[in-house]
């Protein structure tokens, strides 16, 4: 790369002209760096003859870092690279088998370069998801994801990989709602094409009760990795959140048709179906999901529910849901959350208040689906349940 040269004796360059210039290129290529390698380039609203600018301070510290990075990579040895590139490639199929692999790889790199800052952004993201595929419990994952996240940013604090990490675990774990989004932000303005960042970005907006402004996240999300299902997954949730239940459902069902084994599809269809008043489609997406996770006992609480749907329409198929589904719960089969569900289908605030709060004691993480779960429609209407909710890190939700 050419060393940087000036051409305004202000901090501020106002055009790609004075920008390339800064660099001793071309128009072309800066353009290329912001689009692929996030050059700090800042548009004014409304566009105009100069729809862009920069300063010199952010350009210089971009470089900085590029030069840091090249020569990192440069510096990294065939072996490390190549069990760098294959734990990324198993954290990125998000099964419980290759998120494990991929914490054996990425320690393995870190064992033979220890101020490997990607490897240990890579051993972070594959203990948070851990924590999501339910192997390992929260209170034991977070704490070693979070650890390689701040170990990562204390070797590179431009990582946007390791920042999303940290993000993540502020907004869902720790339920610092603001610091999470103002990293999130951090995060997807240091990589722009970072697809980790911008997707993680998007459900912390959904759940933050800003379906409108994840769904800008989540459509950059795909656009960079248009294959992963959980990133299509997350854009039919924000979708049915945004009002648009016709296109969620359409997303999951494709999804559902080409991985019929993949779990989170199937929740976003039960929302639509509760959200339509749909309890026969409600129940059997319901069995259908049971099956997936191999949780045997569901079987016998949707017989249940099927049961009371009969006798007296959706009171009496919550009521029969209950009463078969509390002995799983005391044995630890069934989630707090779960029995928060079934109490807002049964519109008894005080018992889905009780539970909610018991989901977050135990660092569930389906709790965050409160937002957008339809069981919830009615209770979420009554002031004393939005008293109970008030002195949790929960959205009381108004609509």
């Amino acid at each position: 790369m050419a060393e940087a040269q000036t051409t305004n004796g202000s901090g501020r360059l106002n055009s790609w002209k004075e920008i390339a210039a800064f660099f001793g290129r071309d128009e072309r290529t800066v353009k290329r760096w912001e689009h692929q390698r996030g050059l700090p380039v800042r548009r004014i609203p409304g566009g105009g003859r100069s729809p862009v600018y920069a300063y010199r301070h952010d350009l210089e510290a971009w470089l900085r870092h590029e030069a840091k990075a090249a020569q990192a990579a440069s510096s990294a040895s065939p072996q490390t690279k190549d069990l760098y590139l294959n734990g990324v490639y198993l954290w990125q199929k998000r099964t419980p088998a290759s998120l494990r692999k991929a914490v054996e790889i990425f320690q393995h790199v870190i064992a033979l370069d220890p101020k490997d800052a990607r490897a240990h952004a890579g051993l972070a993201t594959a203990y948070d998801l851990l924590v999501e595929q339910d192997v390992l419990p929260p209170e034991q994952g977070f704490p070693l994801a979070k650890a390689a996240a701040e170990r990562a940013i204390a070797l590179d604090a431009r990582l946007a990989q390791a920042q999303s990490v940290l993000a993540d675990i502020e907004f869902f774990w720790l339920r610092q709602t603001e610091d999470g989004l103002r990293r999130f932000a951090l995060a997807c303005e240091l990589d722009p094409r970072s697809a980790q960042a911008l997707h993680w970005h998007a459900e912390a907006l959904l759940y933050a009760g800003r379906p409108h402004d994840a769904l800008v996240e989540i459509v950059k999300a795909q656009a960079l990795d248009p294959q992963s299902r959980s990133i299509l997954t997350a854009k039919a949730l924000i979708l049915f959140r945004a009002g648009r239940a016709a296109e969620a459902e359409s997303l999951l069902e494709q999804l559902i048709a080409n991985e019929p084994d993949y779990p989170p599809p199937y929740w976003g269809l039960i929302f639509i179906a509760l959200a339509r008043d749909d309890n026969e489609r409600y129940l059997a997406l319901s069995q259908r999901l049971f099956e997936v996770k191999g949780f045997g006992a569901g079987n016998a609480i949707i017989a249940a529910g099927r049961k009371g749907l009969a006798i007296d329409g959706r009171a009496g198929m919550a009521e029969a849901m209950l009463t078969t589904a509390e002995p799983h719960y005391a044995s630890g089969a069934v989630t707090a959350y779960y029995m928060a569900h079934i109490h807002g289908l049964r519109n008894d605030w005080r018992n889905a208040a009780r539970f909610l709060k018991q989901s977050l004691a135990k660092g569930e993480d389906s709790v965050v689906d409160y937002s957008v779960d339809p069981a919830f429609r009615t209770v979420q209407a009554n002031r004393d349940f939005q008293d109970q909710l008030a002195a949790t890190a929960l959205p009381v939700c108004r609509e």
